[in-house]
């Protein structure tokens, strides 16, 4: 899978960092583009980065489409869970690499929208222990994803050491 993001950064060392994941068929292009067309001259806030990720493309069986997506869904509803598992390895890697360039972990919000929403849970339930928080728009945590949490978080915390 091939990931990429855009950044509204800040001409200084920012003092919070944003980590925002969006819905099935989007970009973080267009995202960052929304938040600033919401916000105007406030979306560039001296002391905040916000990253804008893109999911890569895929083939998403209950729509029966390629698009963007974090992780596949197919017809039963059910997410695929390696590719759910590379997509919170992949947040989980932007989150380290700002924790490595200075920012303390309690500076940092991981935030999505409907499937974007349920990775940003995901890595809060399994892999990050100190952020800010964790904000979620439009997504639903039902049986199915549950089943997909408990999975990561025992596969993770076999390789605790890790993280």
């Amino acid at each position: 899978m091939f990931y990429t993001y855009v950044i509204i950064d800040t001409k200084k060392m920012p003092y919070y960092k944003c980590m925002y994941y969006f819905f099935l068929g989007s970009s973080g292009l267009k995202q960052k583009e929304r938040f600033i067309d919401l916000l105007g001259e406030d979306a560039y806030i001296s002391h905040i980065k916000f990253i804008f990720p893109t999911a890569p493309s895929g083939y998403l069986d209950y729509l029966n489409k390629v698009t963007t997506i974090w992780y596949n869904v197919t017809n039963s509803k059910l997410p695929n869970l390696t590719e759910a598992r590379t997509s919170i390895n992949y947040i989980h890697s932007l989150y380290q690499a700002e924790v490595a360039r200075g920012i303390d972990p309690s500076r940092i919000v991981i935030g999505g929208f409907s499937q974007g929403g349920c990775l940003a849970m995901g890595i809060g339930f399994t892999r990050t222990k100190k952020v800010r928080g964790i904000a979620v728009v439009g997504s639903i945590y039902d049986s199915s994803f549950q089943q997909v949490i408990f999975v990561l978080k025992k596969s993770f915390k076999e390789k605790s050491a890790e993280c």
